[in-house]
């Protein structure tokens, strides 16, 4: 039986820390984290995802997972659908867990949802600049 830990990027619904704590709870937060290089969008499932892009940057949690933590994720994250895949990316220099929608054509964000992400991102003390990105997906259509 490994104890292997991973670190996890977060930055929709699993910064949440409340619900990340009843999701799974073995996961260790580590901090809050800046990814550069990176933008935040709603995409077409109503769920947030985060692209390439060289002249943005997300905010989101680090987060320590567990196997176990990581299989429940793999199913909060409905990977049997397709509707994310697990990927691999450097964040502060070290290999991460990340999820990526695999329909990444902006969408209009599922009710309730951005909202709540709004509201951990304030509550964390995420930048003002970057909470009014967020805010910004609300009004799409």
């Amino acid at each position: 039986m490994s104890g292997a830990r991973r670190r996890y990027f977060a930055y929709g619904a699993n910064i949440i820390a409340a619900d990340m704590s009843a999701r799974c709870p073995e996961a260790r937060e580590i901090g809050t984290s800046v990814l550069p290089g990176w933008r935040f969008i709603v995409a077409r499932g109503g769920y947030s995802t985060i692209l390439p892009d060289p002249s943005a940057r997300v905010v989101g949690v680090l987060w320590s997972l567990t196997p176990a933590c990581e299989r429940t994720l793999d199913e909060f994250e409905d990977l049997d659908s397709g509707l994310f895949r697990r990927d691999m990316i450097s964040v502060s220099g070290e290999p991460t867990l990340v999820y990526l929608a695999t329909d990444t054509a902006p969408g209009r964000a599922r009710a309730g949802y951005l909202e709540a992400v709004i509201a951990a991102a304030k509550a964390r003390g995420f930048p003002a600049d970057y909470i009014e990105e967020l805010r910004g997906w609300l009004s799409r259509a």
